[in-house]
């Protein structure tokens, strides 16, 4: 019996990435998987009276990214919130032209939620004060959250409506900054943003904001996206998406494990319950577990080795204690939970490791390739260390492009050179997913593969390019890696025989394109598992 396609792509430069090079000019699907790659002869045969037929135009056609490490419901609701991004409040006067729109909204004694900010970018490196946001909204509580997530900047209100006295001490894992004076300056760093009582979303409201944010996924060529903070309402969310049929992207739930950053801990529920690593189905499944050890350098609150660039003794913070790390570890390790955990600063790594090897990951093969997030500036032994234990390094490269001036700053540029090690990672045989961590940076991939690239910021900053990849390898690490890190290697991340027909059709090859244009190709038409899921020109509706 002759096998006839669902689909047909003809007339494109298919990219398989599974060898450097490698293209065809059509491929068939059937049942959502890849039936044929080939020439356009060979993929005619399989043609029949109900094919679909997609005629390319010449365009390459790739397959579709999975973002390794992002918050989708956490993007989902900024769409409901105040944009604060540089580029759409790229200095004071916006921000307070839009904050005083949100005021004229409101009534009084209603919070005013923003996100995005990011003083670095911003005209002067200059950023809304307390004082200004007690004039222009001192009837509304006010709070303002930094692009890193990890600080946030509030007015007088908030400590008022949230019953914090202005001489409050800091709450542990986190402060209130104040000046010289011991006066608050309204910027909260860490576990100090915990304790605002800010209005929380219903799950109706989040679903509602999840269509917005999934076309802009969809957007973006993106097919798969890992959660990497699923708590109990994220986890309601998701399910009831799947169940109602609105659910159109794959989605890996890497589960909270210990109460932080406004985030309830999950790991003795999950225990208790049995839920173990691989939980769900191929459209919606349970990852692992995900801890966190430090903050960010953005708000130079990251564990690092040496001071930040302008302090003489911030070294950043950590969040708990090594015997605390090392007995979630070895707890999760005994019921059968993949670990994933932040560590930035070289302090934070090592804590990482040394939890990893108390709980002696090697005795357990059959749950394998942990990771440690972010990964941004190990040393040659945790290197080393990583590689014996077969440490995915889910490697934040976006932030290089879109807050990389920030690191600069923040780190100076001698360090930066060795940040985002991905030469070292790939000499090592370290798998380095590459990811956003969306919305602390823009999400689109094509970014952060351009920043692989070039070591290029948002600004134009250059930094140094002996981590640089390749265009294959930094799409590969958004592709092939990325599907290893989620145990998908054999259903995505190529356009191969059986995988799961998920791909884009993108307006420029970015194997021709110059460099600088990497970052601004644009997505065509994204398909997942065979199946049209977004063109251009059409919008979303609400």
């Amino acid at each position: 019996m002759k096998l006839v396609a669902d689909l047909i792509v003809t007339n494109a430069k298919v990219y398989s990435m599974e060898v450097e090079g490698d293209h065809a000019d059509s491929f068939a699907v059937k049942d959502g998987r890849i039936l044929a790659v080939g020439s356009i002869d060979k993929i005619d045969e399989l043609k029949g009276s109900n094919t679909a037929v997609y005629d390319a135009d010449s365009k390459a056609v790739l397959p579709a990214f999975i973002e390794s490490h992002a918050h989708p419901l956490d993007f989902a609701k900024k769409q409901l919130e105040l944009d604060l991004r540089p580029r759409i409040t790229p200095n004071r006067e916006a921000v307070i032209k839009a904050i005083k729109e949100e005021v004229a909204k409101k009534q009084k004694g209603e919070w005013i939620i923003g996100a995005g900010w990011d003083e670095n970018l911003m005209e002067g490196k200059r950023f809304v004060t307390m004082a200004d946001l007690d004039e222009i909204a001192p009837e509304h509580p006010v709070f303002l959250l930094r692009t890193c997530v990890h600080n946030a900047m509030v007015n007088t209100k908030a400590f008022e409506s949230s019953e914090i006295a202005l001489d409050a001490n800091d709450p542990e894992g986190g402060s209130f900054e104040r000046d010289e004076s011991g006066t608050l300056t309204g910027y909260v760093m860490e576990d100090a943003m915990s304790v605002f009582k800010t209005p929380t979303y219903s799950i109706e409201d989040t679903k509602r904001a999840w269509k917005i944010a999934e076309e802009i996924f969809l957007s973006w060529g993106i097919a798969t996206i890992n959660d990497m903070a699923t708590g109990k309402e994220e986890f309601k969310v998701y399910q009831q998406l799947q169940k109602e049929n609105r659910l159109r992207l794959n989605v890996g739930m890497w589960l909270w494990g210990r109460t932080q950053m406004s985030r309830t801990g999950l790991q003795e529920e999950i225990t208790t319950l049995g839920i173990e690593s691989g939980f769900g189905n191929e459209q919606l499944n349970v990852q692992g577990i995900k801890f966190m050890i430090d903050g960010s350098v953005g708000g130079k609150t990251a564990a690092v080795a040496e001071p930040f660039e302008g302090t003489a003794n911030n070294y950043g913070i950590v969040y708990l204690k090594q015997s605390e790390l090392n007995d979630r570890f070895k707890k999760a390790i005994q019921n059968n939970l993949r670990i994933s955990v932040h560590a930035i600063g070289e302090r934070a790594l090592e804590m990482a490791l040394q939890a990893f090897e108390y709980a002696e990951i090697q005795k357990y093969p059959h749950i394998e390739r942990h990771r440690i997030e972010h990964a941004i500036l190990p040393t040659e032994d945790h290197l080393k260390r990583m590689q014996k234990l077969g440490i995915i390094a889910g490697s934040s490269i976006g932030f290089l492009y879109s807050i990389g001036d920030g690191y600069v700053n923040n780190l100076g540029h001698e360090r930066v050179k060795r940040a985002f090690p991905h030469q070292k990672f790939k000499a090592y045989g370290i798998v380095a997913p590459g990811n956003s961590d969306l919305p602390v940076t823009e999400g689109n991939p094509f970014l952060g593969v351009y920043t692989a690239v070039t070591r290029t910021t948002s600004s134009g900053t250059k930094t140094d390019r002996t981590e640089s990849l390749s265009v294959y390898d930094a799409l590969c690490a958004y592709m092939v890696d990325a599907a290893y890190g989620n145990f998908d290697e054999h259903k995505r991340g190529t356009l191969t025989v059986g995988k799961k027909a998920d791909f884009m059709v993108v307006s420029h090859d970015p194997f021709v394109v110059q460099e600088e244009q990497l970052k601004d190709i644009q997505v065509i038409a994204t398909y997942v598992e065979g199946v049209e899921q977004y063109r251009v020109g059409e919008e979303v509706k609400v």
